[in-house]
């Protein structure tokens, strides 16, 4: 489910049946509009809780979805894809990309792994992970793409960002966070310093 201020992500526990969900908060952001494009051809059915007047039926699909003025001068596109969700933040010349913020509300813990940079999302009570893959960020230049450091971030508080390298401010920035989600059963993010 998506809105103005995030999206939550909900998984079934293969065990239990019961569903997990784990709210990707945008923190400090607000979409100015939410547009979705692409209209696919799929219909999907939200069944959850046990009344059928809370159930939710032929909710349209869509291949895009654009969080427009998400933080100053700032736009978040996501595309799926069969398995996954991909995520593309445009930072306009002269905005902060220290605003991108966000929290996972309701995962038991938010790490980056070492030494590949990806983000590690562990769900509530089932052990599962979700896996975010290492970003990284570019600047474009005619046909020429110029290549920026870029690597997770997680505060203390479990806010997540990103740390990026020198850059020209004066010109578009492109970070693409890899949000490509796989569920990954037990184990632990393999951290090291």
């Amino acid at each position: 489910t998506f809105d103005n201020t995030g999206y939550t992500f909900a998984n079934a526990d293969p065990d239990s049946g019961a569903f997990v969900t784990v709210r990707m908060q945008f923190e400090l952001g607000r979409a100015q509009s939410l547009l979705v494009a692409d209209r696919l051809t799929g219909v999907v059915n939200d069944l959850r809780g046990t009344s059928p007047a809370a159930w939710r039926r032929n909710l349209p699909t869509y291949g895009r979805l654009v969080y427009q003025g998400l933080y100053p001068g700032i736009d978040l596109m996501y595309e799926g894809r069969p398995g996954r969700l991909k995520g593309l933040f445009t930072v306009a010349a002269g905005a902060n990309p220290a605003n991108i913020q966000w929290r996972y509300a309701g995962a038991e813990k938010v790490e980056v792994t070492q030494p590949n940079g990806e983000l590690w999302i562990k769900l509530p009570r089932d052990g599962h992970y979700l896996v975010s893959g290492a970003p990284i960020a570019w600047q474009e230049y005619g046909q020429r793409k110029v290549p920026v450091s870029a690597r997770y971030q997680v505060s203390p508080d479990g806010r997540v960002s990103f740390a990026l390298g020198e850059y020209d401010n004066s010109q578009p920035l492109i970070i693409d966070p890899y949000l490509n989600y796989a569920v990954v059963v037990g184990g632990s993010a393999a951290s090291e310093d």
